[in-house]
């Protein structure tokens, strides 16, 4: 087996008053070189959790996290090191997820010597060089600190750590959500144009329809801690099977005039039925 595979993946956390609230009930993935899954739901519906629980962050009640081939929560030595340097994910917030008190050279680069790639300062320099050309930032944005950037370039900064390790496969934690519509647009063909040129599996986490739509193969909806709908991404959106999936597109913008209007006017005369059916 390739890749990264999490495979009937349970998880519980204490409950106010006592006893356990389920958040992952029985959820399944899988993320292959070169292909990008889309996963979606609204706020609470267990996508952080799948996510620590797939980093191996946090330990799952039940189920596997593997990744080509070792069992990611009992891997030790050289398969977690391999795991560390393959996986890599950028964060939502970019203004949370970057150490103010780093430099972007240092930031970039911490990677490269943690993994001991480049043990060589005068390279690892050249390398961040690189790396920051790549996701569309000038070299000498290397000696400044986050503060001096804006949200969509210190996303890009994100972006450029993660793959300055060579990474396989990508988790993408709603990466544009806290950025604004234009800058979005920026970040998410970096991202398809990083998963062209490197071959990258990108896991992309997020609650924006129209973003996973655009760039993604496949697409899993996750309501209460379960898969309810899955499949190609054209498949689920262009004739959803699932009441909520078929929520999650009625509330989702809609760009054409035209179509917004007619979608209100469904949805009244929807309301109107279930109105004139009650007893």
């Amino acid at each position: 087996m390739t890749g990264l595979a999490v495979t009937d993946l349970c998880k519980s956390y204490p409950a106010a008053g006592g006893g356990r609230r389920e958040v992952l009930k029985g959820v399944s993935l899988r993320i292959d070189k070169g292909e990008c899954v889309g996963l979606i739901g609204e706020s609470g519906s267990g996508k952080s959790t799948l996510i620590r629980c797939a980093l191996g962050l946090e330990k799952p009640d039940s189920g596997r996290v593997d990744y080509e081939g070792s069992f990611v929560h009992e891997a030790t030595g050289p398969d977690l090191l391999l795991f560390r340097r393959e996986v890599q994910i950028v964060f939502q917030d970019p203004f949370a997820s970057l150490n103010p008190r780093m430099t972007v050279e240092e930031l970039v680069g911490e990677g490269l010597l943690v993994h001991r790639i480049e043990p060589s300062r005068a390279r690892r320099r050249a390398c961040v060089a690189e790396l920051l050309g790549r996701v569309g930032l000038e070299a000498d944005a290397m000696h400044r600190y986050p503060r001096a950037f804006s949200g969509g370039q210190r996303q890009r900064i994100a972006i450029a750590r993660a793959l300055a390790v060579s990474p396989r496969i990508l988790v993408c934690d709603e990466p544009v959500s806290a950025l604004d519509v234009s800058v979005q647009a920026q970040v998410i063909n970096l991202l398809a144009d990083m998963r062209s040129a490197l071959g990258l599996g990108i896991l992309f986490v997020a609650h924006d329809i129209g973003v996973v739509r655009y760039l993604c193969d496949s697409v899993l909806v996750l309501a209460e801690g379960r898969v309810v709908e899955e499949g190609p991404t054209e498949t689920v959106f262009g004739d959803p099977q699932h009441d909520y999936t078929r929520a999650l597109m009625a509330a989702a913008p809609v760009p054409d005039p035209a179509e917004a209007k007619a979608r209100r006017a469904l949805r009244r005369q929807q309301r109107e039925a279930a109105r004139g059916s009650e007893p």
